[in-house]
């Protein structure tokens, strides 16, 4: 059962990132529509579904140091949801306009 959450909250999270992959191409930009046509907030939704499924799924092992990685991936997540608060932010002002 771990291993599927840890799977799951790998996809999740790449699901997540696709749609502001995609507006680095022309041939993405009909990707990014057409997340944001379902809903402006589904790749925050899908970055958190895959952070809980992850936090359910396998675990490394107990260390008696600290792991920096944790620092490293806490700085990525705050960094992500920066990025999606100002870029939504824009979208909300702009009245939905590129």
């Amino acid at each position: 059962m771990k291993k599927t959450f840890s799977t799951l909250g790998g996809i999740f999270f790449i699901l997540s990132i696709i749609p502001f992959l995609g507006q680095l191409t022309r041939q993405g930009k009909g990707i990014y529509e057409f997340f944001i046509d379902i809903s402006i907030f589904l790749p925050l939704a899908l970055g958190l579904a895959g952070l809980l499924f992850s936090i359910f799924g396998i675990k490394g092992q107990n260390q008696t140091y600290p792991d920096y990685t944790q620092y490293w991936k806490f700085g990525l997540l705050v960094f992500y949801c920066i990025c999606c608060y100002l870029r939504f932010s824009k979208s909300l002002k702009n009245g939905f306009k590129s």
